[in-house]
């Protein structure tokens, strides 16, 4: 009896301790898992692209906008301003009263570099509606231009150039378009490109005005002719009603 009862309190410690093993494995699975989202939450709190110092300092300086030495911009001297109205005042212009048919900037410029040192050209194109009548009957799309304007950089230059080259032929290669138009140059005393410039502008403004005065212009014209129409149309109801009236009159007396 006493053996049986020795057994059986084994068997029953046993038996609770295999009851308690279950929970402890359930509570350490928990804690391992507990620990895993604590490593995830602290992953997630560095954030998905993560800045290193060095990234940061380069991304600050960045945004402060720290310029290298060759891209600050050193303010204008007096004696720059002075050296840079002493090279224009060496500059000299020549203007090109015709242009010949479909010759470029870059053809030009290449024709007169030989006799010296070419700065700024400056081509006016022929008119819109020209240039829209040709594409539409001649199939011929390429750009016309009607007068120029060049800049060499020594004015006695451009003085000798448009003495020596006005009305003779352009030459060079026998085979060349140009070979047997005349240059039409002449030398312009006293004249800057700036002058060119203010001419442009002063043109273009005044283009502008006219545009806007002729469109004006129309508009009022448009608007009397409707109101004329229109008291045309109020008159003639008018006497189609004195007819009618007159009619149903002569009716009634009758």
């Amino acid at each position: 009896m006493r053996l049986r009862s020795h057994t059986k309190k084994i068997l029953e410690t046993e038996y609770d301790q295999r009851k308690e093993q279950p929970s402890n494995a359930a509570y350490e699975s928990d804690q391992q898992i507990y620990l895993e989202d604590q490593n995830l939450d602290t992953e997630d709190m560095d954030g998905g692209e993560h800045m290193d110092e060095d990234e940061h300092k380069d991304g600050d300086e960045h945004e402060n906008g720290d310029l290298t030495k060759d891209e600050i911009v050193k303010p204008l001297t007096l004696q720059k301003l002075a050296e840079f109205e002493k090279e224009q005042n060496k500059t000299g212009l020549v203007y090109l009263s015709r242009i010949p048919p479909f010759m470029k900037p870059a053809k030009i410029k290449h024709l007169l570099s030989k006799f010296g040192e070419v700065g700024r050209i400056y081509l006016a194109p022929e008119d819109p509606k020209i240039k829209a009548r040709r594409v539409k009957y001649k199939r011929n799309r390429k750009q016309n231009y009607t007068e120029g304007w060049v800049e060499f950089m020594d004015k006695k230059v451009a003085k000798n150039v448009a003495a020596a080259l006005n009305a003779q032929p352009i030459g060079g290669n026998k085979r060349d378009v140009y070979h047997d138009d005349l240059w039409n140059i002449k030398y312009l005393p006293k004249f800057k490109w700036n002058n060119l410039t203010e001419q442009i502008v002063y043109e273009n403004r005044e283009r502008t005005h006219r545009l806007q005065a002729e469109i004006s212009k129309s508009r009022r014209e448009i608007k009397d002719y409707i109101k004329k129409v229109e008291k045309s149309k109020m008159i003639r109801n008018i006497e189609q009603k004195k007819a009618k009236r007159m009619v149903v009159e002569n009716e009634t007396l009758s």
